[in-house]
């Protein structure tokens, strides 16, 4: 007899193109034992959680466990702008033991108490110092709001009682400018080719090539970029916490599909407390600020401005019913899509999308057609037909758990709903079931723990368990098949099939309501009766469901001690916060830190360090049918690969995991791994294909045609998807292989298989697969790489010290050819830059030297790549004489917050500390980083604006006009403060070192003749008197020594960073964990006697370490600054330009061509 194979997609474990893994979670329920994640074995040991609650399982694997592994740009700042780079500092000057301290304490969820107490085991002052403050410095950017649910009105803290009830909510304001420009930033690249696939069409299943989708990104300007998010909310209980708990978060859609699922790409906007659920109103009174937040954010990353819009709504019933204001699914005309008059049970009519918009708003403020009497104000974000629908809800916990619970009826407990599925003999079913063979990964879901466990169980043992097997009728048979292909389509996607949700959802809908209607409730209704509408919209619905928002909850609420309930929605913002960055930050050190203890480290935290792809348990001996492998150092039985794990009859002769699929000229083939052959260091497969019997399930054939009327044809579509869908295939009981070698980049998912009994390789006798099977092609939510032209070529070799070889790249960096390709969707760009009359490299940086004498030695010129590819500032103007990758335009604030020299306080806060447009306040993170302007400009404030106000106030508001004169008086007190903190900084400024001669002024001829060639390690040379003239020379005085002889190297190197296009590579210290060229000793002890013989002063020890200690400062200044603004200006980092200056070093064997810098 024929069985068939099904190739699973487990939504637990999103694989990504690079074959990383990430986590689908379910919904927190501190009732209900639920497990989530998976479990992955690495070296004979399970990962250690990282989050420690005793009430999770051992193998429960949080979501952050599978983070996706990719380097970060090493100066690139957590937001680019100056407040937050100051925390991005802190993090690459931390050492790695401190992060290491920091990262367990986030991990371990420490509790402040515990955390300070964990300090105590350290005797270094200056460590604990270190890693307090970075532990601190993010603790105060939430902002914090009570309002009321009943009316919303704003409340006091500590307010108990509002509108006679206790249902005062706390909202934690985190917002996510900061967040999302440190995002964009680190997947800057991979934005760009999503881009340039959408344009060229090569990923049509993209969400963002939806005809709903597709209209910010096709209305780019030049040079700009619009990005979409997706907004979600939910109710999460928490265990210890006695009021629920509701995070709002967003996703990036402009991202690859896997990526943008994964939790640590979820932008959190806030949390939400309150004792009951949150009422339209509330949502309302929130509004202004989520809109403030998370609609036109604007940044720049890389020198291309974007801007990022929220265009849709991800929730579950419940939570999105109260964020539009409508009424409860048992109402009539209630459904998000249409105006179906059922109450309880829903059919069909007048689709929504056919209404104009006016009219739906129209509906909402006069509560009508399914809207409450409360209208809401998220319609100007998106109306309810324009969300996607949520397949974790309306799937696993809807109609997966109706039918599931009609099946497995015991003693009654269940009313059905007709005698669709009465007929079912349970103890039979039971037999079925057990007799699929699944992957070990998937052995619990028939327990149905969650929603994700309930789906999986339908789509695959169910699925496979009923395909050929007699126990339930033809047409209960045929409903399950129907929807686990709907399900299982949108799982794993693959090619386009004409009328594919269609004809399924019509059928089974049909098949459904012909035994009773009481099998469309609203979420059945919706998935039926809409699926194919909300695809047309959003194509696959399935990665814009609420997975990687459930998983994301959990990933940054759960573990914490149940103890701690004041303060628990700050505390948890703020350490995703510190959690992600210092997690980033090691990820950069991983290939840069070789320290016995970082490494030790590394082994037990998971999934910082790049996966590894190996092989373990080496076979003694092939049996002869097998021994076709020639060449042949090892062979192993186990082959662990990022899509799953092989382990063939050689590891367990009941293996169930040996299962797999390979794309094969544009067709997926079913194989069983017997071995992973070492051939010249390469590690290949040794595989048998099955071949395949005729895909026309002639047995359920046969019983379709006994149906009759309406039945038999919708038996008929469901049987024509099933035979044109890719992921089912036959194969026959005893099975004729022959065996083969294949690639290991061709492999795809790995497959389970239904009933059959006991077969044999080339008749031998060993474990059979036991019916039918389903294989995955282009999969969408976990992200199986099934196109073989995907996937880089690369091998997979055993683990051993010295040959850990990932299978796949998992992070991206910005290669030469990459930039090339980045730098294709700027045609008009580059016919702009390359018919600029830019200067020659040569002409900007190969000066020829007509003084210095060159060593006759072996030398080349050495150039970094990025000087042919600078990114463009603007479009279409760029200047021709502008060649420096060090200019920055500083923000000009003289504007209406300054006048004659003055803040306007007034002015000021309105335009950096409040959004006027929604009448909310801007979020801490954008304040603290507006501030840093009153930082850099020391001026007073003006008191006229408040006089202004008390003068309008005279006679009608008397506390107003005090108000605003005590003000003016404070204002004033303050200023007079800020003149005295001047004079005595001037004071001290002036006040020199007692080694210090004063009052002489620099001599330009005194520091020539003293020697003045400095010589940089690109070979770049220069003689620093002619970066100074006698004007600039003129100003400098030995009366403020520490302030002009800064000021005087600061001055030089600034021209010189402007000439030497590697200048950001280099270190000022001995020593570089970054991979920077240290400045060597010689360029200290020239720059140093030059400014001591300029001031004119007798040298001596102590005056020549300090002078020593300044220029080391500015030049360490310097450099900072000059990474940064790398990063911004081009389309490298100061990290790969580090790397590339070595790599052209030793290949001039340290000794490059000396080119004199000319200055005039």
């Amino acid at each position: 007899m024929p069985r068939s194979l099904l190739n699973h997609f487990d939504l637990k474990r999103r694989r990504t193109d690079e074959g990383d893994d990430t986590n689908n979670g379910s919904r927190l329920d501190a009732n209900v034992n639920q497990e989530w994640g998976f479990e992955t074995v690495e070296d004979d040991e399970i990962w250690e959680e990282d989050v420690v609650d005793s009430s999770i399982e051992e193998e429960q694997l949080e979501d952050e466990s599978e983070w996706f592994s990719r380097d970060v740009d090493t100066e690139n700042n957590l937001d680019g702008k100056e407040g937050f780079s100051e925390f991005s500092k802190l993090l690459r000057k931390a050492g790695s033991r401190e992060l290491q301290v920091l990262f367990s304490a986030c991990i371990h969820r420490l509790s402040e108490r515990g955390f300070d107490m964990f300090l105590t085991t350290y005797d270094n002052e200056d460590f604990v110092k270190n890693v307090r403050k970075i532990w601190n410095f993010r603790k105060n950017e939430t902002s914090v709001y009570f309002f009321c649910n009943q009316c919303g009105k704003d409340c006091e803290r500590g307010q108990k009682i509002c509108c006679g009830t206790e249902s005062i909510a706390k909202f934690v304001r985190v917002g996510i400018v900061s967040q999302l420009e440190e995002l964009v930033s680190h997947y800057f690249e991979d934005i760009l080719d999503i881009r340039k696939k959408l344009i060229d069409g090569s990923v049509p299943e993209h969400n963002l090539a939806s005809q709903y989708l597709e209209h910010l990104w096709t209305s780019e300007s030049h040079g700009a970029l619009n990005l979409s998010g997706v907004l979600s909310i939910d109710g999460v209980n928490v265990p210890g916490q006695k009021k629920k708990i509701w995070p709002i978060s967003l996703t990036l859609l402009d991202l690859p599909t896997s990526l943008m699922q994964l939790s640590s790409n979820i932008l959190m906007e806030g949390i939400l407390e309150c004792s009951e659920n949150p009422s339209t109103t509330l949502w309302n009174t929130i509004y202004p600020i989520i809109n403030s937040d998370c609609n036109g954010v604007t940044g720049t990353v890389m020198n291309r401005p974007y801007t990022f819009h929220c265009v849709t709504v991800s929730a579950d019933q419940p939570a999105k019913r109260s964020l539009f204001g409508m009424r409860s699914h048992q109402c009539a005309n209630s459904c998000f899509y249409c105006l179906a008059p059922g109450s309880f049970f829903k059919t069909d009519g007048p689709a929504r999308y056919e209404m104009s918009t006016e009219n739906v708003k129209r509906d909402s403020e006069l509560g009508l057609n399914g809207f409450g009497d409360v209208p809401s104000k998220f319609l100007n974000f998106c109306l309810p037909y324009e969300t996607p629908i949520d397949i974790l809800h309306n799937v696993g916990e809807g109609v997966c758990e109706m039918i599931s619970k009609e099946l497995f009826n015991k003693d009654g407990g269940t009313k059905r709903k007709s005698e669709l599925f009465a007929t079912v003999n349970v103890n039979q079913l039971h037999s079925c079931l057990s007799s699929v063979v699944l992957p070990s990964e998937f052995r619990k879901i028939s327990q149905r723990r969650n929603g994700t466990d309930k789906t999986n169980f339908f789509r695959l043992q169910l699925f496979l368990a009923v395909l050929n097997s007699e126990t339930l009728g033809t047409k209960a048979r045929l409903v399950i098949v129907g929807l686990s292909l709907i399900i299982n389509k949108m799982y794993t996607g693959g090619p386009n099939i004409d009328q594919f949700y269609e004809k399924l959802c019509f059928s089974v809908s049909k098949l459904l309501l012909s035994e009773s209607e009481r099998y469309m409730p609203c979420k059945t209704h919706e998935l039926l009766f809409h699926l194919p509408y909300a695809v047309s919209m959003f194509n696959n619905v399935a990665p814009l469901a609420t997975y990687s928002f459930e998983s994301f909850y959990q990933f940054c609420l759960l573990g914490y001690s149940s103890k701690m309930t004041r303060g628990f929605c700050e505390t948890a913002c703020s350490r995703i916060l510190l959690h992600n960055a210092v997690r980033r930050e090691l990820m950069v050190r991983v290939d840069q830190d070789d320290s016995e203890s970082f490494r030790d480290f590394l082994s037990l935290v998971p999934n910082i360090k790049k996966k590894k792809a190996y092989c373990r348990n080496v076979i003694n001996s092939l049996k002869p049918e097998d021994s076709i492998v020639n060449g042949c150092s090892l062979l192993y039985s186990q082959l662990f690969l990022p899509l799953g794990t092989l382990k063939s009859e050689y590891w367990d002769t009941n293996s169930t995991d040996d299962i797999f699929f390979v794309k094969t000229n544009g067709q997926s083939l079913c194989y069983r791994f017997i071995a992973a052959p070492l051939i010249d260091g390469d590690l290949d497969i040794l595989a048998e294909y099955i071949i395949e019997t005729d895909n026309s399930f002639s047995y359920l054939k046969r019983k379709v045609e006994t149906l009759t009327g309406e039945s038999y044809q919708h038996g008929r579509n469901i049987l024509e998807m099933l035979c044109r869908y890719e992921g089912v295939k036959k194969i026959w009981e005893k099975m004729v292989v022959s065996e083969k070698r294949i690639s290991v980049a061709r492999v795809v998912p790995v497959g389970c298989s239904g009933r059959g009994g006991r077969g044999g390789r080339g008749g031998r006798a060993v474990r059979g697969r036991k019916g039918p099977a389903l294989s995955s092609t282009e999969p969408k939510i976990l992200q199986f790489p099934l196109n073989n032209t995907s996937l880089p070529q690369t091998s997979v070799v055993p683990v051993s010290p010295s040959n850990e070889i990932p299978p796949y790249p998992i992070s991206y960096t910005l290669t030469p050819s990459r930039q090339r390709n980045v730098s294709e969707l700027d045609d008009d760009f580059q016919q702009d830059f390359q018919s600029t009359d830019f200067p020659s490299t040569s002409q900007i940086h190969l000066t020829p030297s007509q003084t210095f004498e060159e060593k006759k030695t072996p030398s080349m010129l050495i150039e970094p790549s990025y000087i042919s590819r600078l990114k463009l500032s603007c479009v279409g103007n760029t200047a021709a004489e502008s060649t420096s990758v060090s200019e920055y335009d500083y923000e000009n604030v003289e504007s209406e917050a300054s006048s004659r020299n003055r803040w306007n306080p007034v002015s000021f806060g309105r335009s950096n500390y409040f959004d006027s447009i929604n009448g909310v306040p801007l979020a801490n993170s954008i304040i603290e980083v507006n501030n840093n302007k009153l930082i850099k400009n020391d001026r007073e404030a003006d008191t006229s604006e408040f006089l202004q106000i008390a003068a309008r106030a005279h006679g009608t508001n008397s506390e107003v006009e005090n108000l605003a004169l005590g003000v003016a008086c404070l204002t004033e007190m303050l200023n007079k403060t800020l003149r005295r903190l001047k004079i005595t900084e001037s004071d001290d400024l002036r006040s020199n070192e007692p080694f210090v001669n004063p009052q002489c002024g620099f001599d330009l001829e005194e520091a020539t003749n003293i020697g003045d060639v400095v010589v940089l390690p690109s070979g770049r040379t220069l003689k620093m008197s002619s970066c100074i003239s006698v004007l600039t020379a003129s100003s400098w005085t030995s009366s403020n020594y520490k302030t002009d002889a800064k000021s005087l190297v600061r001055h030089i190197f600034t021209k010189v960073a402007d000439k030497d296009p590697f200048f950001p590579a280099y270190s000022a210290s001995s020593e570089s964990n970054r991979g920077y060229t240290p400045l060597e000793k010689a360029f200290f002890e020239v720059v140093t006697n030059f400014v001591i013989a300029g001031f004119r002063q007798s040298s001596s020890l102590p005056l020549q370490t300090y002078t020593t200690r300044l220029v080391r400062e500015v030049i360490d200044n310097l450099l900072d600054r000059q990474r940064s603004q790398l990063v911004k200006k081009t389309s490298t980092n100061p990290s790969k330009l580090a790397e590339e200056l070595k790599a052209q070093l030793e290949a001039c064997n340290y000794a490059p061509q000396r080119v004199m810098l000319n200055f005039e």
